[in-house]
């Protein structure tokens, strides 16, 4: 068996001296042929060489780089440091760049730390090849074995830096006892040692930990300041790109540098180096804003029709309904966001873009676009969970665009305020019997609709003398203006009360009886209708006001409540009165496009 093995081992090599000359010779040229073609082929993507290799280069993240380069300038720097944030914000970088600040031979002006290339710490650690910074990958190195490696190693000096370093990234995927066996080296590390932890799920983080270090948040990165980065290094590598696509990009990448240049650089071995608003917009499988901007006008212009037809024009292009309805959300948020706080607060628009939705809204009031807001919200929550989202977006659509507009309520009290027949206050003439009212010069407005404000403008406009004949020839209006032949009328007593107190005249005019006779005044409130008895009974100003109107020193005030069938029980005509016949009602009604339902007595609650 052995000179077997030993015939098949020499017979693959013989002759010995020649075929291994031979073999070495033609291995080497392989080899090298193959490292060649491989060094040409060589391509790092544009997330590894546009990296941030100082503070300087950081984007969006101003708060972290100037602490901590002023922590290290000056010497306080923490022995353990935890970098929390979304994906693609820095936090590797940055603690790759504190790694290098720390071990730094020198300063290079004012970027910090030096360039690459002079100084041999930084240039090692920036090439991976720096035996005192570690790089661990948390992710899979989750038990006690891989932390006691760390604090076996942590113990002996720096080979050629100043700190050694430890970066842990993903530190959230560590087991618990590997957590645990890490307290205690993190609380009291040697002096040469410093511990950088990295995380995109914070929370998960052990309190025991986070306690020991020293936190750093790290936000998403603006979309302008995205598409600022991209428009540089578009430039510097060559890439003809506009504007818009730019916006494009750094919208779709929520907030994550990494996540754009990725994108950016699967657009650029597609399209190579000149790059168009449609190759990204079919690369991505996403609605173009024109499509969305066309949404939003066919649902201010109340085309409902015209939204479907969108609708499906996108879904044939193979856009996702579910996509379509979060771009319409973004797009109501920033509709929103223009008419509230104005241009400057929204961020993720180019400024053509910002114009031109500020013009689409500027007609709408503020509560339209909140409640066209809700609906879409609620139509994109429905979306998720149905087997038909396309027709639950057009039905999203369609009711938004066949909704009426929304008024504040602040103008609609105003308008009712207007319309209330007490509107125009009235004024006592100076030395006229009985304390008798003349009308104020500003007039009601016209309503050819309403007859009841016709007669109460009718009446106002006569003097006070011809008020009491006037009471006397008018029959009883549909308000309920029923006086005795010896008083003044009802709309004069209220008319006199509104100088002196507008809510006391208000309750006055919803009486359905008003009488005087003497000193005394009787008013009367339907039993079904609207009741201001315990009110008025109690009103001491509505005493006094009335013994100033009649010249009296006493007076006797009378309210009761009748029922519908007779007035006061001695079986007189007598009916409910008409809600359409009140002003403010009426109004109402118009408005709201309502209907009268039910009727309650107030004061019974």
């Amino acid at each position: 068996m052995q000179s077997s093995g030993r015939a098949r081992t020499t017979g693959a090599c013989e002759p010995r001296q020649a075929r291994k000359g031979a073999t070495v010779a033609k291995t080497s040229v392989r080899y090298g042929y193959l490292v060649a073609g491989f060094n040409k082929m060589a391509y790092r993507v544009l997330a590894r060489k546009w990296r941030p290799q100082t503070f300087e280069d950081l984007i969006g993240q101003e708060f972290p780089a100037v602490t901590l380069r002023n922590s290290i300038e000056s010497g306080k720097i923490a022995h353990a440091l935890l970098f929390a944030g979304p994906r693609g914000t820095g936090k590797t970088s940055t603690a790759r760049i504190v790694a290098k600040a720390i071990n730094c031979e020198r300063k290079d002006g004012e970027r910090y730390p030096c360039s690459t290339d002079q100084c041999p710490s930084c240039e090692g650690i920036s090439e991976g090849k720096s035996l005192d910074v570690q790089e661990i990958d948390a992710a899979s190195h989750t038990g006690v074995a891989d932390v006691r490696e760390i604090i076996e190693s942590v113990k002996y000096s720096p080979a050629s830096a100043r700190k050694k370093v430890y970066i842990i990234d993903e530190v959230h995927m560590l087991s618990q006892s590997a957590f645990n066996a890490l307290l205690k080296i993190m609380e009291e590390p040697p002096e040469h040692a410093i511990f950088i932890l990295a995380t995109t799920e914070a929370h998960k983080v052990p309190p025991t930990i986070m306690s020991r270090c020293q936190r750093y948040d790290f936000k998403k990165i603006p979309v302008e300041k995205i598409k600022e980065s991209l428009e540089k290094i578009t430039k510097a590598e060559g890439i003809k790109i506009d504007t818009e696509t730019l916006y494009l990009i750094a919208r779709e990448s929520e907030g994550s540098m990494r996540d754009s240049l990725s994108l950016l650089d699967q657009l650029t071995v597609s399209f190579e180096d000149k790059i168009t608003h449609k190759d990204v917009i079919g690369l991505l499988g996403i609605p173009d804003n024109e499509s969305l901007k066309s949404i939003l006008r066919a649902v201010f212009a109340k085309e409902p029709a015209k939204c479907v037809e969108l609708v499906r024009n996108a879904a044939s292009k193979g856009i996702s309904p579910r996509r379509m309805a979060q771009d319409i959300i973004y797009m109501f948020r920033n509709l929103l966001y223009l008419k509230i706080c104005g241009k400057d607060f929204t961020s993720d628009l180019s400024p053509d873009e910002k114009d031109e939705l500020s013009e689409l809204v500027k007609d709408e009031s503020t509560e339209t676009v909140e409640l066209l807001f809700n609906i879409i919200i609620d139509g994109g929550e429905r979306i998720r969970g149905s087997f038909y989202p396309e027709i639950v977006l057009e039905l999203a659509l369609v009711k938004m665009s066949t909704v009426g507009k929304v008024e504040k309520i602040d103008d609609i009290l105003k308008r009712l305020e207007r319309l209330s027949p007490q509107a125009s206050g009235t004024g006592k003439t100076p030395g006229s019997p009985g304390g008798q009212t003349k009308t104020a010069e500003r007039r009601p407005e016209k309503r050819e609709d309403k007859p009841a404000e016709k007669e109460s403008k009718h009446v106002e406009e006569k003097d006070a003398g011809e008020n009491e004949k006037l009471a006397k020839q008018t029959p009883a209006s549909a308000a309920g203006e029923q006086t005795s032949g010896d008083g003044p009328a009802k709309q004069e007593i209220v008319n006199f009360v509104h100088g002196k107190d507008k809510f006391l005249a208000r309750k006055l005019a919803q009486a359905h009886l008003l009488e005087v006779s003497g000193n005394r005044v009787s008013i009367k409130f339907l039993k079904n209708g609207i009741n201001h008895e315990k009110e008025l009974k109690k009103s001491g100003k509505l005493r006094e006001i009335l013994k100033e109107m009649l010249g009296v020193g006493k007076v006797k005030i009378e309210v009761d409540t009748i029922n519908d069938e007779g007035i006061n029980g001695t079986g007189g005509p007598s009916r409910k009165p008409d809600p359409a016949e009140d002003e403010i009602v009426n109004y109402a009604i118009r408005q709201f496009d309502a209907s009268v339902i039910k009727r309650k007595n107030l004061s019974q609650g």
